[in-house]
C-alpha cells in the first residue's frame, strides 16, 4: 500500500507538470529528477544509510550525464 501512495503521487506530479515540460525538454528533465528524487527520499528513511547516498549519488550522475 505504502509503494501503491508513492505511485500515484508520481504520476501526480508527472502529470500536472506535463504541459511545461511539453514546451521546453530541460523542464522535462528537471520534472523527472524531482519525481525520482522525492521517490527515492519518501523510500529511503535514514538519508545518511551508505545505501540511500550510493542511490542518491547514482541518480545525480544520471541526471548529469542527461543535460551535458
Amino acid at each position: 500500500m505504502f509503494k501503491f501512495k508513492f505511485l500515484l503521487f508520481a504520476l501526480s506530479v508527472f502529470y500536472c507538470n506535463r504541459s511545461v515540460a511539453q514546451t521546453n525538454p530541460m523542464a522535462e528533465i528537471m520534472l523527472h529528477y524531482q519525481t525520482d528524487r522525492t521517490l527515492l527520499r519518501n523510500f529511503y528513511t535514514v538519508e545518511t544509510s551508505p545505501e540511500s547516498r550510493i542511490r542518491f549519488k547514482a541518480l545525480a550522475e544520471d541526471y548529469l550525464k542527461k543535460i551535458n
